[in-house]
């Protein structure tokens, strides 16, 4: 069992996710194209969900609790941590745009080694 991001089966992919791609480097597979490379490696029974409306739920929840770890954390006297926060917001609020608009997927995917021939 894996969790990972694919990249979503739209036409067009904005600017704003090809920057986020590249600049960490990052090469996205859509879900199948990720199944067919595990079938290809020799894995079976490949099956892959898209989990991706309960990542944008969770983060939604997390990121209205920021304030309140910030708070508990001493941000208010520490700018230094102030900015990591809001750095962190600003990258899962953007993650959820791009989830919300299907580019950015989270997937759960299943795959099983073949059984051996005695």
């Amino acid at each position: 069992m894996i969790t990972d991001y694919c990249k979503g089966e739209v036409d067009k992919l904005s600017q704003d996710f090809m920057s986020y791609a590249s600049g960490f480097g990052y090469h996205f597979l859509t879900s199948k194209e990720y199944e067919q490379h595990l079938m290809g490696a020799g894995f079976v029974q490949v099956k892959s969900k898209d989990v991706t409306e309960d990542l944008i739920r969770l983060t939604a929840e997390d990121v209205t609790r920021f304030p309140q770890i910030g708070a508990e954390l001493g941000s208010d006297s520490d700018p230094e941590m102030a900015r990591d926060l809001a750095v962190i917001e600003d990258a899962w609020r953007r993650r959820n745009e791009r989830c919300r608009a299907r580019e950015q997927l989270w997937v759960h995917i299943t795959a099983k080694k073949p059984e051996k021939d005695d």
